[in-house]
């Protein structure tokens, strides 16, 4: 765990694995995730925005991360669903929304939510191993004798597993209530240290949502009045 404003992996202890772990859940990932070329190992297909960000008076007040100060932090965003494959459906998949601080000194800073509120891992290892045992065999289905050795030896992680498997039906992003998957500490100025998550996004996503709908209406109305839709050959609405 870190400052809010710098990675895990670059003030993370040893025991986190450092490059070398990263490599291996990346190959795991390539190996059993059902990846598709060309594409992100995870989270294939998403929708991208941009927005900024204004931390409170409070929040400033208990850190000295840069994109806590209170000033405008510009940002990218980003939704997707958590499947590899960027043509499975929508409606049954846990949700995802990613944020990168764009940072004044010219670096950034990120975080990554789930619409989970428990993962069904804890550390790297966990999500390696549990790759390993979900991975489909020539029939096309995991083995679930494997996925049962899975839970025993990382008991653990059985009740996020739950959680993923009983996760409800996706309304839309803007229903989501977006849990974040890392732990942070906040330090002030002084150096004491304040262990928070981030989380429960739903009025933020929902806000983002109506933005992005109101400017799909506003071109709506711009090409209305540049002489109106046209239909290309496949039906849809141009212009």
């Amino acid at each position: 765990m870190s400052d809010a404003g710098s990675s895990a992996t670059e003030a993370g202890p040893a025991s986190l694995g450092g490059p070398e772990r990263v490599q291996r859940a990346i190959a795991v990932m390539e190996r059993y995730g059902g990846t598709v070329p060309g594409f992100r190992r995870a989270h294939g297909r998403g929708t991208v925005c941009r927005g900024y960000f204004t931390a409170t008076p409070e929040v400033a007040a208990l850190t000295t991360a840069e994109h806590m100060q209170g000033d405008r932090i510009e940002t990218v965003v980003r939704l997707s669903n958590s499947a590899s494959s960027p043509y499975a459906g929508d409606r049954r998949t846990v949700l995802g929304l990613g944020v990168r601080f764009e940072l004044p000194s010219g670096g950034h800073a990120g975080w990554a939510s789930l619409t989970l509120d428990r993962a069904p891992f804890r550390v790297p290892d966990d999500f390696i191993a549990l790759q390993a045992a979900t991975r489909r065999g020539r029939n096309g289905q995991p083995n679930p004798l494997r996925i049962a050795a899975h839970i025993v030896m990382h008991i653990q992680s059985f009740p996020g597993m739950l959680r993923a498997l009983r996760a409800p039906s996706s309304q839309s992003f803007a229903h989501g209530l977006f849990n974040g998957l890392n732990a942070y500490f906040l330090v002030d100025e002084e150096g004491r240290r304040r262990a928070f998550r981030y989380g429960r996004l739903r009025e933020a996503v929902a806000q983002l949502a109506d933005e992005i709908l109101r400017r799909v209406r506003a071109l709506l109305l711009r090409g209305q009045r540049r002489g109106g839709l046209r239909r290309d050959p496949a039906g849809r609405a141009a212009w």
